[in-house]
């Protein structure tokens, strides 16, 4: 009888002690959001404004390779195609750059506004969901990050200048650019 008292005082402790903290929240587990950069970038406001500079910029670069082609004429065809050759890597070379410098605008932005919406979720973490293996689809936070940048505005600077200098032809008495005289 003992015994079967002890185990029945053992049971309703260990029921008890399991119900005890029931209603408790777990504080163990942070709350996350997951994003979808890619989405982002591609549906978002700002991903529209950077494709837009971008045409924009690579209009730039194509009508100073078409000025610069003009100067051609008056090469040998030898001279023609190096010259051809260095100004495309010049002009890739800033398209590069500009690609580059308007994606990060891009995603100081995109990340400003996500901070602000996990600031304001009370979300310890969001994190890109390429780097997520596994996961609930109602930590996807993608479609409330691209609502918030629908009138969020990006700088992304002044289009670039393109001089076109003329070439010179190997051979030529006169320089294509003169250096300032000396006094």
């Amino acid at each position: 009888m003992k015994k079967q008292t002890a185990i029945l005082a053992l049971a309703t402790t260990l029921a008890f002690g399991g119900l005890a903290g029931c209603d408790q929240k777990n504080t163990s587990a942070p709350e996350i959001g997951v994003v979808d950069m890619g989405k982002v970038l591609k549906d978002s406001a700002i991903g529209k404004q950077e494709i837009e500079h971008d045409k924009q910029v690579q209009a730039v670069l194509i009508k100073a390779n078409d000025e610069a082609k003009k100067g051609y004429a008056a090469l040998s065809a030898d001279e023609q195609k190096k010259a051809s050759e260095a100004d495309a890597q010049v002009l890739n070379r800033q398209w590069m750059a500009e690609q580059k410098a308007a994606r990060q605008a891009s995603l100081a932005a995109i990340v400003k506004a996500v901070d602000a919406y996990r600031q304001e979720k009370k979300l310890a973490l969001i994190i890109d969901n390429q780097n997520v293996i596994s996961g609930d689809a109602k930590l996807d936070v993608t479609a409330d990050i691209i609502t918030r940048l629908e009138k969020t505005q990006v700088t992304y600077g002044n289009l670039p200048t393109i001089t076109v200098k003329p070439p010179q032809a190997a051979g030529s008495d006169t320089p294509a650019e003169t250096e300032p005289k000396a006094n």
